[in-house]
């Protein structure tokens, strides 16, 4: 499995969305990713930002850059986390934030989003 399937929309909007994610060892991203101690790449949390928000909001990404992008807490499966993500139409800019009851795993803006049919 590549994406977990959301547990919870927590919050849904027309540029903002909050999910529940659950976080299994079955995840591909965990095969020899540390073998003794498993651990989610933080590249993949900036994937997930990028699936979820075409999937939940009106937005498509022409990824060109990460800013401020930071890795507080690794994440171990099996774990529950949030993913937030909010859209900024006047910046361009999809903002995302991981967390769970351990506190914020990543945090993060990725540049050249924009909502579909603004070409």
């Amino acid at each position: 499995m590549r994406i977990p399937k959301p547990l919870e929309v927590i919050q849904h909007g027309p540029h903002k969305v909050s999910l529940r994610l659950a976080v299994e060892a079955d995840l591909i991203f965990f095969t020899g990713h540390f073998p003794s101690h498993s651990v989610l790449p933080g590249v993949v949390m900036v994937d997930w930002a990028i699936s979820f928000a075409e999937q939940y909001l009106p937005i498509r990404i022409l990824f060109s850059e990460l800013e401020t992008i930071k890795f507080k807490q690794v994440v171990l499966p099996p774990q529950e986390v949030n993913l937030h993500l909010e859209y900024r139409p006047s910046l361009g800019k999809l903002y995302y934030r991981v967390d769970s009851k351990q506190g914020e795993h990543s945090s993060g803006r990725i540049s050249q989003a924009q909502e579909i049919g603004d070409d």
